[in-house]
């Protein structure tokens, strides 16, 4: 059994995709809402809007998990509903958040394999603003799903988080723990999926069937007795391999050019072990970094503005007249020769004015505190314009001047209203 876990951001789309993808009958032969709990929604987008509106009223980012539940086996809907709701309870112990379980069947290429598996939509706030706590979320759905496998009687998959699940099953459940050191090991290598959901998303794309592709190829590596039959059956059945962009890393094209994956994924063969079988040990070029330093022999370039460069020309090609300085004497040779006066904008090293100079253009600098204003209040007025307005009105009632009747004195500089760089005005302290 494989759970995966994975969190949904409250985007513009708002869980469309995912909707969509839950409910699609193209791809899928049985397509069934089994369940939808704490929520009023009638229906999977009902549930989905539930969780927007939970999300909105808390500071979190994340409004629901999309967690997948594949048995190796087939399974009934009711027991795929009690994994449901046991990897439910793990994650959400109070039970008072949204959600809802898709049922779906599809066709699997191998033999023996489930076709029917359930998605789990979680809402990640409750309706208190309460988040869910969802740290180690791999390691946990990973432990869940060999308690899964070990209570239907299904052999234990070997996980990349396998050492940490054994440490906390050998507190609680000793009997599990020790059902996979003696399928697995202590320490086995960690294993590598033979397929991502980028390479099925970009197979999807180019009408590529994966899961028939690496069928094929499976049966033709068992089937050859060497490697130089098992390079010559590939050829034979139109697929290409070629070196890849890392190091003893092969990529199996089909007969049109199309990138099916790694030979050492869809064979799932270590590295090394694919290079044996192509018989060479392949690596890439490295390109040569482009850096620029003192490392490299080399100057930085230098980042100067107009002005800078117009004063390091005059310098250089002002005739030097009159009494030389001492050593010293020039500027940033030490302290006793350190130039104190600020360097102005018509003004060069050498001294002079060189404002009348046709080739010296000072640029004009731009009011960023204005700039930087106007800009937050736009995005205040974009974001929430109810507090946008509620800025101005106190931005004019604090703008108009304060009376003082002609009986009373003045009143002292603490209650004068001051204003910040932004115009915003100062409260005085209170006493």
């Amino acid at each position: 059994m494989i759970i995966t876990s994975v969190r949904h951001r409250s985007r513009r789309h708002r869980g469309k995709a995912l909707a969509r993808h839950l409910l699609n009958e193209q791809d899928n032969r049985l397509v069934l809402v089994a369940e939808l709990g704490n929520t009023a929604a009638p229906d999977l987008a009902g549930v989905m809007q539930d969780m927007v509106l939970y999300r909105a009223a808390s500071p979190s980012i994340c409004f629901l998990h999309h967690i997948t539940i594949n048995p190796a086996c087939d399974c009934s809907n009711e027991v795929l509903l009690r994994c449901a709701a046991y990897v439910r309870a793990e994650l959400d112990p109070d039970l008072t958040r949204p959600y809802a379980v898709v049922i779906h069947e599809k066709p699997r290429s191998g033999a023996g394999r489930g076709g029917r598996h359930a998605h789990l939509v979680l809402g990640h706030v409750d309706s208190r603003g309460k988040a869910l706590d969802d740290g180690w979320s791999g390691i946990r759905t990973e432990r869940i799903a060999r308690q899964l496998e070990y209570a239907l009687g299904e052999k234990p998959t070997l996980g990349r988080h396998h050492c940490s699940v054994i440490k906390y099953l050998r507190r609680a459940q000793p009997e599990i723990a020790e059902w996979m050191v003696s399928a697995f090991g202590e320490a086995p290598p960690k294993p590598h999926s033979a397929m991502s959901s980028r390479s099925r998303a970009r197979a999807r794309k180019l009408d590529v069937s994966l899961p028939k592709a690496r069928d094929e190829l499976r049966t033709i590596f068992r089937q050859a007795s060497d490697p130089v039959a098992f390079r010559l059956a590939l050829s034979a059945a139109g697929f290409n391999v070629v070196p890849g962009a890392k190091k003893n890393v092969f990529v199996v094209n089909d007969a049109n050019g199309r990138m099916l994956g790694s030979l050492d994924r869809l064979l799932k063969l270590r590295r090394h072990e694919a290079a044996a079988i192509m018989e060479v040990s392949y690596e890439p070029a490295k390109p040569e970094a482009v850096r620029f330093g003192p490392a490299h022999r080399g100057s930085r370039p230098e980042a100067l503005r107009p002005e800078q460069r117009q004063r390091r020309t005059i310098a250089a090609t002002a005739p030097s007249v009159g009494i030389a300085r001492p050593k010293g004497d020039r500027p940033g040779a030490g302290s006793a020769g350190s130039d104190h006066q600020p360097i102005r904008g018509n003004r060069s090293p050498a001294g002079g004015d060189v404002s009348h100079r046709p080739e010296y253009r000072p640029q004009a600098r731009p009011n960023w505190r204005g700039f930087e204003r106007s800009r937050a209040l736009m995005r205040l007025q974009h974001c929430a314009p109810d507090l946008y307005y509620r800025f101005l009105l106190l931005q004019q009632f604090l703008s108009v001047p304060t009376r003082v009747p002609p009986d009373e004195p003045e009143p002292s500089p603490d209650y004068r209203t001051h204003t910040d760089i932004w115009g915003v005005a100062i409260l005085p302290k209170p006493r």
